[in-house]
């Protein structure tokens, strides 16, 4: 009977264990260019005396990121296709790693942002509650990347695909670099002074196939008519005295001053005409 002094209750309030679950999540590159392939790393701890049981980690990879492949867990599984990274039993005080690699999408820009959350398990935790999405609480992490591009790209400016555009008067461009950033510039045709031609279809940069020296044994070359005020192509020079036009520096009186004019006498009082010998430039008939 109750309250006699050979009987005697005690009172037990059983509670659940508690846990302490955190996320901790780390990148291998910060600003990875366009295409390239980086490590996620999503490491979970376990930082209370119990087991933690039923415990799932969701990882979605965010847009601009494209997943490429599983780099392995400590404990159980993952799917790819939910992101959910599933824990039957992490022993106390133990921590465990999640790795991935995934790909930055070439029409990535700006920061991509990749968040994982502790989103289930089966005790409470000491310090935060799972799938609520409250960023400050130590079981959601999140790392950022800053995608980079090519100085000058189709990303940076549309237009420039595949690093050919059109100016403003139709004409054809290339993408290049501008006091301004990136954008359509016009094509600099280089010059293709003194080489030897037929036609004036050989040359460019304004170039024509010309007889630069006046002599007819000597092939043509592209050039130009010589202005003093503008003066020539690099590798040429300019003497009314001889032509109208830049004169190539094959063999000329740059090379040899004995060479000015293309006329000479050879050593033996002959007229020569400078020439290109296996000695260099030098008068020979």
């Amino acid at each position: 009977m109750v309250g006699e002094d050979d009987l005697a209750s005690v009172t037990l309030t059983v509670t659940q264990p508690v846990i302490d679950l955190s996320l901790k999540k780390t990148v291998s590159n910060a600003a990875p260019f366009a295409g390239a392939t980086i490590m996620y790393s999503v490491r979970i701890t376990n930082g209370s005396a119990f087991a933690a049981t039923g415990v799932q980690v969701t990882d979605v990879l965010p847009a601009g990121v494209t997943f490429a492949a599983f780099g392995g867990a400590s404990f159980g599984t993952f799917d790819v296709t939910t992101g959910v990274w599933t824990i039957p039993t992490i022993p106390p005080f133990t921590y465990g790693n999640l790795v991935l690699y995934v790909t930055v999408d070439a029409t990535a820009t700006g920061v991509i942002v990749n968040t994982a959350e502790v989103t289930a398990a089966t005790q409470p935790d000491v310090d935060s509650t799972p799938a609520n999405g409250v960023v400050g609480e130590d079981d959601l992490a999140s790392v950022a990347i800053t995608v980079q591009h090519l100085p000058c790209d189709a990303i940076v400016n549309p237009t420039c695909e595949p690093k050919d555009c059109t100016l403003a008067d139709g004409t054809p461009g290339k993408c290049d670099e501008t006091a301004v950033g990136c954008g359509c510039q016009p094509v600099v045709v280089p010059s293709s002074a003194c080489q030897k031609c037929d036609s004036d279809a050989t040359c460019s940069g304004g170039l024509t196939c010309q007889d630069d020296d006046n002599d007819p044994i000597t092939p043509k070359v592209c050039t130009t008519v010589y202005d003093p005020a503008t003066g020539c192509p690099a590798g040429t020079h300019g003497d009314y005295g001889i032509s109208k036009y830049c004169i190539c520096e094959d063999c000329g009186e740059t090379l040899n001053p004995a060479c000015d004019a293309r006329e000479c006498t050879t050593p033996d009082g002959k007229l020569g005409k400078c020439k290109l010998v296996p000695a260099g430039c030098d008068c020979a008939l």
